[in-house]
């Protein structure tokens, strides 16, 4: 068998998931039927076979999406202007859908791929040692041709049960190492900034790259389903096209 043919493990998933895959099916078909208030917890659990303990979460989880909203004594309701809010801080997508969400025709440019020894600090949050490699990968992203993020993406080489090529490259962060390590990426750690575009100018060889004065700068620490570190990320957003929505609770009582 050659090298990239290697069979890697499906991934696995885990009942809550499985439970948020069928009730945003059943959101989008109340959508549809123009109703509004989702059955209680207890009635659905019991539809899809599952604890309410499984359902409560879901819920929770999509509450904090803006999917749906739960009001204290009422019920849970299917948010109004969840079509609104269509870049949430509290969901990780590739860019390109991002773009596409937004209505531009999205696209993407590879402009660095590197191998290198890992840095001081990437040991540190990577859990490397000096004589480990990592691969670099920086790509720009175009909306309707004109850019609107760029990302430089980090990865240990020793996760990757293949070579990695520019080509195997192109995939999103998280599906590059489940395709290709067998890994599953979990949740991220970011940390959010605002700065001048000029400072981008470190990552992409001096050259200016996004057209804005300022642009979002998020830092985030990947981690797979085991909590390990996986991969670091810096990425710059040009909210001129990109622009998020956070819903956020009051705990008013």
């Amino acid at each position: 068998m050659e090298k990239d043919a290697t069979l890697l493990p499906l991934p696995k998933k885990h009942l809550s998931d499985i439970a948020a895959e069928a009730l945003l099916s059943y959101i989008d078909d109340m959508k549809k039927a123009g109703k509004m208030k989702l059955p209680p917890e207890i009635e659905l659990a019991r539809a899809l076979g599952v604890s309410r303990t499984t359902i409560r979460r879901t819920l929770s989880d999509m509450e904090n999406r803006g999917i749906v909203l739960r009001l204290h004594g009422k019920g849970t309701f299917i948010n109004p202007n969840e079509n609104r809010l269509r870049l949430n801080f509290a969901s990780s997508q590739p860019f390109i859908s991002l773009i596409e969400s937004c209505g531009y025709k999205a696209s993407q440019k590879m402009f660095g791929f590197i191998k290198s020894a890992p840095s001081i600090m990437q040991q540190s949050q990577l859990h490397l040692s000096e004589d480990d490699e990592i691969i670099t990968i920086s790509k720009v992203y175009l909306a309707d041709k004109s850019p609107a993020a760029i990302s430089i993406t980090s990865f240990p080489q020793k996760l990757f049960t293949s070579e990695i090529t520019t080509k195997k490259a192109n995939l999103p962060a998280y599906l590059l190492l489940q395709k290709h390590a067998g890994i599953i990426c979990k949740r991220e750690e970011t940390t959010i900034s605002s700065i001048p575009t000029s400072d981008t100018k470190a990552y992409t060889n001096g050259e200016t790259v996004l057209n804005s004065l300022a642009v979002l700068e998020l830092d985030t620490t990947a981690y797979s389903d085991q909590n390990e570190p996986v991969y670091l990320s810096k990425q710059f957003i040009d909210t001129n096209y990109l622009q998020f929505h956070l819903l956020r609770s009051l705990d008013v009582y």
